[in-house]
Parts: structure tokens; sequence; C-alpha cells
């Protein structure tokens, strides 16, 4: 039973083609960010910018401003910006609170399938 895989039935079919890690390999990813919107960010904009994920994390862009990661900006009529350009064109939507911000990266983590542990 060395070789067992987990198919989530719930996931879209681009997860398919995303890298994965083998059972041995850990990578630490280190934020010495004391402000947690930074540090959420600072993540997000990592594994976009690494190429290993970069194609998992584009899969996740949508042509939205109501999505994690989207193609739009997301500002509200007081003209206050609810997401952040992390790369030409495209939007990262961080403003959530800390609980749901905890959230959104484990279900981040879990789309472009890595484990997170997040110690904040």
């Amino acid at each position: 039973m060395e070789e067992v895989e987990n198919v989530d039935l719930f996931q879209p079919d681009h997860d398919e083609v995303m890298p994965q890690l083998e059972h041995n390999e850990r990578q630490e990813f280190i934020i010495k960010e004391t402000n947690l919107k930074k540090s959420y960010i600072q993540m997000v904009s990592h594994y976009l910018s690494n190429d290993r994920y970069k194609e998992s994390v584009m899969c996740l862009v949508v042509p939205s401003a109501s999505t994690l990661l989207g193609t739009e900006k997301n500002v509200l009529p007081s003209g206050a910006n609810l997401t952040v350009e992390i790369e030409p064109g495209v939007y990262f939507y961080a403003n959530f609170s800390t609980e749901m911000r905890e959230r959104a990266v484990q279900k981040f983590a879990q789309q472009i399938n890595i484990e997170i542990e997040v110690l904040w």
C-alpha cells in the first residue's frame, strides 16, 4: 500500500495537472511579517512566483473581482480596495477577518495540492 492516491471528487478537473510533492519532501516557507494581511499576500505571491506552483495558482485566476484570485479589481463604492495586484492583471482578494483568512489559506493550499501549517 505504498502508492495510495487521494481523489477529491469535488475539485475541478484542472487540479489533475497540478504538481505534487513527493511523500518524503518537505518545503518550509517562513514569513516574518507581523501584519497578518501582508503575510497572507506574501504567501500567495510566493507560490505565484515559484515556477513549481505558478501553473497551479494561475489555474485559480478567474475573470472576476469577487474571487480569491481574479483579473479585476474589487473596489467598494467608498473607494476602498479589497484586492491587491500581486502580478500584472492578477488581483488577490485579501480583505478577510483572521478566521476567514485561515480558512482561505487552507483552501488555497488544498487547491494547489500542498500542506500548509499556519502558526500565527
